[in-house]
């Protein structure tokens, strides 16, 4: 797949956070995994735009487009598992900052749109292949 550079894009601008979420929403069809995007009201507000996304084993993760953001362009992905399901995540395979104790979160943090898109691709497609998850039996804690 050809990588493609997004320089200039920011969330402080309407326009860019519209084409930003545009492309995640593309990227997680693109993985096999769904997104519902929210934006406008109270919550998450007049400059913002969520996308939620869901895997078909439960592991989820939002992403806000914030236009207030006090740290614009700056990305921290916090996937979690559904309460329904009983996958927890592999440290070694699935990176980031996988919580120690239970298993069912971890956390990415991506500096800029092109840094968020790598970063998101590469946990889905390790959610979406099942390699992001522990085997029970083989893997100690």
């Amino acid at each position: 797949m050809k990588k493609t550079k997004t320089l200039g894009l920011t969330v402080l601008r309407k326009g860019d956070r519209e084409l930003m979420a545009k492309g995640v929403e593309k990227l997680v069809r693109d993985c096999g995994a769904t997104s519902t995007r929210r934006e406008g009201g109270e919550y998450p507000g007049p400059r913002g735009i969520h996308v939620e996304i869901d895997t078909p084993r439960g592991l989820q993760v939002t992403v806000y487009f914030n236009g207030y953001s006090s740290q614009p362009d700056v990305y921290v992905l916090s996937w979690h598992m559904d309460l329904e399901s009983d996958d927890t995540l592999s440290p070694a395979i699935f990176g980031g900052n996988v919580n120690p104790h239970h298993f069912r979160k971890a956390t990415y943090v991506a500096h800029g749109y092109d840094d968020l898109c790598e970063k998101l691709r590469k946990g889905l497609d390790m959610a979406i292949s099942g390699v992001a998850f522990r085997e029970r039996e083989l893997e100690p804690a």
